[in-house]
């Protein structure tokens, strides 16, 4: 109940009754999964408007498209990030610790990321994402330097894939890449 408001005033294209409960539904599933499973340290439990502090992160939803997931989680105490390719409009409806948590960064898919040359593949990512480079200068006039897709994934124990599409077969990959558990 305490975000069904959403279903009302739902801004984007898709069915907000099925989209914003089925949402709410998975959080939920998340949640009770990682109060009874997870042996979670309290720091990655802290939510602050800040993730750029270099502490650890939960979880990292790859493709959160409107990243109401990542906005619930959030909203419930847990320190994570959403990464899509497109910026949306909505994530600027969200609370600033949501809104600030969702970024837009093209996720590498290819088979030369995962290689050996971990260092090669990820710089070549980095430089190369259109999406990012247009957003640095601005992330850098408002609030400096943002936790990139990398760093994120170096630091996070969940890597989430809901409604992740074309990523779904390249989630396991990132998972075993950083020792992440996942979520499909």
């Amino acid at each position: 109940e305490r975000y069904s408001f959403w279903a009302q005033q739902w801004p984007e294209k898709t069915d907000p009754v099925k989209y914003v409960f089925e949402e709410m539904a998975i959080a939920a599933y998340l949640l009770a999964l990682w109060e009874k499973s997870d042996t979670t340290p309290p720091e990655y439990r802290i939510r602050t408007d800040d993730l750029e502090d270099g502490g650890p992160v939960h979880f990292v939803e790859l493709g959160c498209g409107n990243g109401f997931l990542t906005y619930l989680l959030i909203s419930e105490g847990y320190r994570g990030l959403g990464f899509d390719s497109q910026r949306r409009s909505i994530w600027n409806l969200y609370p600033s610790a949501a809104s600030q948590s969702l970024r837009c960064e093209e996720v590498p898919l290819s088979f030369e990321y995962f290689s050996d040359d971990d260092d090669r593949a990820a710089r070549k990512h980095e430089n190369s994402s259109e999406c990012t480079q247009k957003l640095q200068a601005a992330n850098a006039v408002n609030s400096g330097a943002k936790m990139s897709l990398q760093q994120a994934l170096e630091r996070c124990q969940w890597i989430l894939g809901n409604h992740s599409d074309e990523l779904t077969p390249w989630i396991p990959l990132f998972a075993l890449k950083y020792s992440a558990r996942l979520f499909l």
